[in-house]
């Protein structure tokens, strides 16, 4: 299994959740996925802050895999056993060593 590193904007969250869930075109997303967008995304007058977003694939986890493996032991077709993680940075990656020079200089706030 090869693990993937993902490194995009905050604003394609949707869209990187979305692919995570395996949702096609008219997938809408959950509650949770709309709240977590609204609560990150800065309001009027507040500052803006340009996020990251690191998605691990596929990711295993050791709490979710034995919860998979007690629902899923007598299916005859289960899903892949395989999640994805997804990490939000209060900064943004734009040179070789994944920080912009704002956080280098301890100018930027974490989430």
């Amino acid at each position: 299994m090869v693990r993937r590193c993902l490194i995009t904007p905050f604003s394609n969250l949707i869209t990187v959740v979305r692919d995570c869930c395996g949702g096609g075109e008219a997938w809408v997303p959950p509650r949770q996925v709309e709240y977590l967008r609204s609560y990150l995304t800065p309001k009027v007058g507040e500052e803006r802050r340009d996020r990251t977003l690191l998605v691990e694939r596929p990711y295993v986890d050791r709490h979710y895999l034995e919860e998979f493996t007690t629902y899923y032991a007598t299916s005859l077709r289960p899903p892949s056993p395989h999640a994805s993680r997804i990490h939000i940075f209060a900064l943004e990656f734009v040179s070789e060593d994944g920080l912009s020079d704002r956080s280098r200089d301890g100018q930027t706030d974490p989430v």
